[in-house]
């Protein structure tokens, strides 16, 4: 019978079976060594996620709490209530398309003002 590869002598193969063996836990390691790393860097960057997502958390919130606190001391205000009052009673002999084409006209003399840090006729005619 014809054998294919190259003949071995016993002193071969007692080196190749040693290798072979050696070679075997050497590979197990290697691998068991890379799927723990792998979970570790995974866990390592959902604890870094995690702290980002807090921190951003934390700072979405004050920027709430500001906006609602900055809300609220607007409402205090006597010349503002007045305004906003006058505003909802001008609206209460009017249908809705009448609201939203005003509300669109006010909302194109914002656009359209010069200075921008004033404002604008329309707000001062309610406001005084």
């Amino acid at each position: 019978m014809k054998r294919f590869g190259f003949p071995l002598q016993l002193k071969g193969k007692t080196i190749l079976a040693m290798v072979l063996v050696g070679l075997l836990p050497l590979i197990l390691s290697l691998l068991l060594t890379y799927f723990e790393e792998k979970r570790a860097l995974r866990e390592a960057a959902g604890i870094t996620m995690k702290g980002i997502a807090v921190e951003v958390a934390r700072k979405v919130e004050t920027q709430i709490v500001r906006g609602i606190n900055e809300a609220q001391q607007l409402a205090t205000i006597p010349f503002i209530r007045s305004a906003i009052m006058n505003s909802n009673r001008s609206y209460a002999d009017k249908n809705p398309d009448e609201i939203q084409a005003l509300i669109q006209q006010w909302q194109e003399s914002w656009r359209a003002q010069s200075n921008k840090d004033e404002f604008p006729v329309f707000l001062n005619k309610y406001a005084t």
